[in-house]
């Protein structure tokens, strides 16, 4: 992530495309605290850069979403997941 970060920016595109592929690779192997801070900080960038109906931003959300389900914070992903008009990862209609 530094070298993404040093080398393109911390808010480019593809810094925060890889924050978030980072982000469900730690859902499905680590702790989920971590997979939210890197979907937040992804989500953040990509909705100010990208807009909110840009595919990877609402990858972004979907990932963040689940990181939150993932630590109990149902309320928060359901919040989520209706800002941005997306399913659950897991959920075959996934947008």
């Amino acid at each position: 992530m530094a070298i993404y970060e040093k080398a393109v920016g911390p808010e480019h595109p593809h810094t925060n495309r890889v924050r978030c592929s980072l982000s469900r690779l730690f859902l499905v192997t680590g702790p989920a605290i971590e997979a939210l801070a890197l979907g937040q900080t992804a989500l953040a960038a990509q909705d100010k850069v990208l807009g909110r109906d840009h595919n990877w931003t609402k990858d972004s959300a979907r990932v963040t979403a689940d990181a939150l389900d993932a630590l109990g914070r149902t309320e928060e992903a359901k919040a989520l997941r209706e800002r941005y008009g997306v399913t659950s990862s897991d959920d075959p209609k996934s947008s």
